[in-house]
């Protein structure tokens, strides 16, 4: 599945949007199945940054 998405990402550049919401997936699912990174999500992240 990591192969598939840096091929994606490297070989087809795809749109920002699109970008941006894949990479929100990926950390979506690495804060689900790591159990330490629950806390740290590309939302909390935006959430410190933007305030």
């Amino acid at each position: 599945m990591e192969k598939i998405f840096l091929s994606k990402v490297g070989v087809r550049r795809p749109a920002p949007v699109t970008d941006l919401i894949l990479l929100l997936i990926v950390f979506r699912i690495l804060a689900l199945t790591t159990p330490s990174l629950g806390s740290f999500t590309p939302f909390s992240l935006i959430e410190q940054l933007s305030g």
